[in-house]
């Protein structure tokens, strides 16, 4: 199978050829077979004045940027380019990075192993600097740093971080995190971008299999780095970690620039690079959190002006139906068949089957290959466990796996209205306040007529759509909770401070004899159920 890389090298007062990237790039490209691999190659210069060499090959795009904007742009108009143009993997680049030979082969050796995890969102080299492991790494209790071994090679339990130079990002991940932030626009964008997959439920794998060489000019600070630079990268690190880590994480950055000090004296750094650390462990020391990121927005919007923008997705949201069925033979292919319609080619379908013994996987795979051949339907990704995880278990998978904007819950024996996505799109559009919307059921019985005076489990909610910037709060789901998806994802939204609407009419058909084991409960194990997802937060929380 071809699979389809644009691979994005940002340049900056150096000369194409010169780049150590571009040149190992095109020897690595030269060791795939071309049936094997669709590689476009961006050079993104952000030199002012640049112009285009002469003699690039067919597959190379020249783009200069006068405005010098950084890294942060550079991607995400590349990103622009594989949305549109259909490439699943991003490969980011800095200009020096020597790539082995090997680079691109172990990248397509990985994508083929992970061709069932849906829910990777990046790949990672690891990268060596001094004879150690600079990158990737991943947080102790949220804290403190630490590094995967030499030859590490897997996915991860933890949130992993990683430099951008080496990278090989899912098009399809990155486009539902918004792209790159344009506020980290050159340094701690590689840290924003992961901690954002991260809290969009997507994993790393780490290929230890690729080893990088790194410059790492922080480990020469006198030599390579320059004052102005430092300041800049002082400024985003402290915002970094002022919005997305934890109050152990701000210790542990305050202890470190102290060490920095120190190091700073042992080395005879010039003394602007000694004031500029001083004054960053003064304001970390003795400024408010609010006052440190009101300056770093500030210093942000005088560097960047028109270009601090931030990316869009050009053909509007794109929507994730989420499924987790278990021997719904029964009902699932009409279910399907009911939503199919509703959906474009740019959306998705995500199952994952927990563990079926009857013919629902056939049922699926039929219908995945029916619609592969028709370029205006949607997408369905499929995932089986191996064995009965749960229902929560299987939700939770089939939810780190989309990358939609906007989230549907789908019970496989229901039968959607034929409205029911434009009603929903809809009102999320007419609200942006709105994170979570609901709607009503009407209860018909096997043969699809109605079933009237039959109560229903006010505790949940039969239909639920949510948009993905809400998984932060949501994922990972508690374990051992006697709770279920709906009811959790509309908890973590009030406690959140997110809002909720209710489309009071029935969007979904629900047959009787499948409805859910919570139905009838009585008031006071509502009441302890509540409890128990206070409990839960209360827990995640601290």
């Amino acid at each position: 199978m071809k699979r389809r890389i644009i691979a994005v090298i940002v340049l900056y007062k150096i000369a194409v050829e010169e780049s150590a990237s571009y040149r190992s790039l095109l020897r690595a490209a030269q060791h795939v077979a071309s049936d094997l691999l669709d590689l476009l190659i961006i050079l993104h210069d952000n030199t002012p004045g640049a112009s285009p060499p002469a003699g690039l090959p067919a597959n190379v795009i020249f783009a200069a940027d006068a405005s010098n904007s950084g890294l942060a742009n550079a991607y995400n108009n590349a990103l622009s380019i594989a949305v549109e143009d259909k490439y699943d993997w991003l490969l980011t680049l800095d200009q020096d990075t020597e790539l082995p030979v090997h680079s691109l082969e172990v990248f397509l050796d990985v994508i083929a192993r992970v061709g069932e995890r849906p829910d990777v969102g990046a790949i990672v080299p690891q990268i060596l600097a001094g004879g150690r492991v600079v990158s990737p790494n991943y947080f102790a209790g949220g804290a403190w740093p630490r590094w995967f071994p030499a030859g590490f090679d897997g996915i991860p339990d933890q949130t992993v971080y990683a430099f951008n130079s080496g990278s090989l990002v899912n098009v399809a991940a990155l486009a539902q995190i918004g792209g790159y932030s344009p506020w980290f626009w050159l340094d701690n964008s590689d840290s924003s971008l992961y901690k954002q997959l991260g809290n969009f439920g997507k994993r790393v794998y780490v290929a230890g299999s690729l080893e990088l060489g790194h410059d790492f000019s922080m480990l020469n600070m006198q030599e390579r780095v320059s004052p102005r630079r430092y300041k800049n990268i002082l400024i985003a690190e402290s915002a970094f970690w002022d919005l997305e880590m934890n109050v152990l994480a701000g210790f542990e950055r305050t202890a470190r620039l102290l060490g920095r000090v120190l190091k700073h004296w042992i080395r005879h750094d010039s003394k602007e690079l000694r004031r500029l650390t001083l004054e960053a462990l003064w304001l970390r020391l003795f400024r408010t959190r609010t006052h440190r990121i009101a300056r770093w927005r500030s210093v942000t919007r005088e560097q960047l002006g028109p270009a601090l923008v931030t990316w869009k997705r050009p053909a509007g949201p794109k929507i994730s139906v989420c499924m987790a069925p278990h021997n719904g033979e029964h009902y699932i292919e009409a279910q399907l068949r009911s939503i199919v319609p509703q959906l474009g080619s740019k959306d998705e379908i995500v199952i994952v089957d927990d563990g079926s013994q009857d013919g629902t996987l056939q049922i699926v795979r039929h219908l995945q290959e029916e619609l592969a051949t028709n370029s205006q339907t949607p997408k369905i990704l499929f995932v089986s466990h191996a064995g009965k995880k749960g229902l929560v278990s299987a939700f939770e998978d089939a939810l780190r796996c989309a990358t939609g904007d906007l989230l549907f819950l789908c019970d496989d024996h229901d039968l959607w209205m034929p409205d029911t996505v434009r009603k929903v799109t809809a009102a999320f559009k007419a609200q942006p306040a709105v994170q979570v919307i609901g709607s009503g059921v009407a209860l018909i019985d096997d043969h699809g007529k109605p079933v009237t005076n039959l109560s229903h489990n006010p505790s949940r909610i039969p239909l639920l759509a949510f948009r993905s910037s809400l998984l932060r709060h949501v994922l990972p789901f508690p374990i051992g909770q006697p709770f279920l998806p709906d009811v959790w994802i509309g908890a973590s939204n009030t406690m959140s401070g997110g809002d909720t609407f209710f489309i009071d009419e029935p969007l979904v058909l629900c047959h009787l004899n499948s409805r859910n084991a919570n139905q009838g409960l009585s008031r006071w194990t509502q009441v302890k159920l509540r409890l128990q997802i206070v409990r839960a937060h209360m827990r995640r929380a601290f």
